[in-house]
């Protein structure tokens, strides 16, 4: 079943990100609040040991996007920022 891109929601990007987190030996939870008393939630918190990954999802890339990136830049390891995007068409040989 194919998703169509104007329908897409942060939800059906999940899957996939939390397979590949998976794929890196994460531990992976949704919808996160890693502070208590703020109402910033991460979309996905990974954790591996004692490194901490928080991802963001969007369903394209947008100002919005880069700034949550950064706002969560001193609360993680590592910050990924995810938008969906049509496939680029294969040019191999």
């Amino acid at each position: 079943m194919e998703v169509i891109m104007s329908r897409l929601k942060e939800s059906d990007l999940f899957g996939h990100v939390k397979s590949w987190l998976q794929e890196q030996e994460y531990e992976v939870y949704s919808e996160v609040w890693p502070e208590l008393y703020t109402s910033k939630r991460a979309d996905v918190v990974a954790l591996k040991g004692d490194m901490a990954a928080i991802v963001e999802l969007k369903t394209s890339l947008t100002l919005d996007l880069v700034a949550q990136g950064a706002a969560w830049q001193e609360k993680a390891n590592c910050i990924y920022k995810t938008a969906a995007g049509k496939p680029a068409p294969f040019r191999g040989g």
